[in-house]
């Protein structure tokens, strides 16, 4: 019996979701490191989830889940800064 692809792609973004809960505390600390203001860190780490959330089929399971969600906090960061 072969899985639904929607059904797939729910399962990944809960994947990719528990990876960035997992991750949390290390990608908190990397945009802190940017943006030494508590406020504004929260406000960029829930821009970043939604990003997470939207592209994480774009995300491949088995590569660096923190290189990528750090690629991804630095521009938001980054647009945070401006």
């Amino acid at each position: 019996m072969s899985e639904n692809p929607d059904t797939l792609g729910t399962i990944h973004t809960e994947t990719v979701q528990k990876l960035f809960l997992q991750h949390q505390p290390a990608i908190r600390s990397y945009i802190l490191s940017m943006i030494p203001d508590f406020s504004l860190t929260d406000d960029v780490m829930q821009e970043v989830f939604l990003v997470v959330t939207r592209k994480a089929s774009d995300f491949t399971l088995g590569s660096s889940f923190p290189a990528w969600v750090k690629t991804i906090a630095r521009f938001k960061a980054l647009e945070a800064i401006r």
